[in-house]
């Protein structure tokens, strides 16, 4: 009995420390404009932070402007996305957040937002809206040039 007393007076200690284990968000100027290490800090590292979170929060804290974006489908519905600060066509290099989602969307509700066009990269307001408040189940950076930059493999 004692020792369930014990361990019920301590599990509160133990959840805060857990707490103050996890990493803080940090701004992109604290990296001196090293995009990939912001990414690989923010993004990789804390990725279990954003578990449950929301779209709209995770690009909050990409706080880069987003120059394109694509999406990952199955079927009829949209499971991914990927959005680029940095966009080098037909090339691993650019600077990416992969954002899976917990539930899919519709893809042709996201298509109709992009002018119809289902190979339209452009990113916008409409397209912001229409995401913001889906679940993130699995967020991540570009693992290719994580390994060949820096050496880090995912």
């Amino acid at each position: 009995m004692k020792k369930i007393a014990l361990f019920l007076i301590l599990l509160p200690l133990f959840c805060r420390l857990s707490a103050q284990n996890e990493l803080a968000y940090k701004p992109f100027e604290a990296f001196n404009n090293d995009t990939l290490a912001f990414m690989d800090y923010n993004f990789r590292q804390r990725a279990e932070y954003y578990k449950g979170k929301t779209v709209g929060e995770v690009l909050e804290d990409i706080s880069l402007p987003i120059k394109v974006f694509t999406r990952y489908m199955e079927g009829y519905t949209t499971t991914g996305l990927f959005v680029y600060t940095d966009f080098v066509p037909h090339e691993m290099k650019g600077n990416y957040i992969a954002v899976f989602l917990q539930n899919p969307v519709d893809s042709r509700k996201l298509v109709k937002l992009m002018g119809g066009d289902p190979n339209s990269k452009t990113w916008t307001p409409e397209i912001y809206e229409f995401l913001k408040n889906e679940k993130v189940k699995v967020v991540r950076p570009n693992h290719y040039r994580l390994l060949k930059e820096k050496g880090i493999q995912m």
